[in-house]
């Protein structure tokens, strides 16, 4: 087991990760992107369950799980680990540290931390972005399939204009 300093990252890992990296790539190529269906704090997301039930099939195909190993206040920040495993007993731990939430570090606010940190730990493993970037790669898609559609339009035009240079090049041999 490798172990480091407390920190964001990764604090404690099995000495063997190979198993765990496969398995990783394989529900990463797998993995679906939860649809936002919750809002606050001026923004829109989506909530741990919602990102928990779109992958619990790729996890568990990928005998993959996650887990929160443990959650401490140290410093006046909430200081979360949290696991990802194989089947085989291959393992990380990461560590993420957040400053107090607003609601101060009274249990309910604790808890929004732990859902935080476990949603975007998720994701962050699953390789999955934010439904937000889905829309910016849709707009991309649409102006390919525009510049798609204009550069056919361009050949239709240049067919045509070929076309009329060899009516124009056979007017010029008859009248020639």
């Amino acid at each position: 087991m490798t172990t480091r300093d407390p920190g964001k990252g990764i604090v404690a890992m099995s000495a063997s990760v190979a198993k765990l990296f496969a398995a990783l790539r394989l529900a990463q190529a797998e993995s679906r992107n939860a649809h936002k269906n919750a809002a606050g704090h001026n923004y829109q997301y989506e909530t741990l369950e919602q990102v928990l039930s779109a992958n619990k099939q790729t996890l568990s195909v990928a005998k993959l799980f996650v887990l929160p190993v443990n959650q401490y206040i140290e410093d006046g920040k909430v200081v979360q680990h949290s696991m990802i495993g194989h089947e085989s007993g291959e393992y990380l731990i990461v560590c993420s540290e957040y400053n107090a939430p607003r609601g101060g570090l009274a249990p309910q606010g604790i808890g929004a931390v732990n859902s935080y940190d476990r949603r975007y730990r998720l994701k962050g493993h699953l390789n999955i972005v934010g439904s937000k970037d889905d829309d910016d790669a849709r707009e991309v898609q649409k102006m390919d399939e525009r510049l798609e559609a204009q550069v056919r339009e361009a050949d239709k035009a240049a067919k045509r204009v070929d076309g009329a240079q060899r009516v124009i090049g056979r007017m010029f041999k008859e009248i020639g």
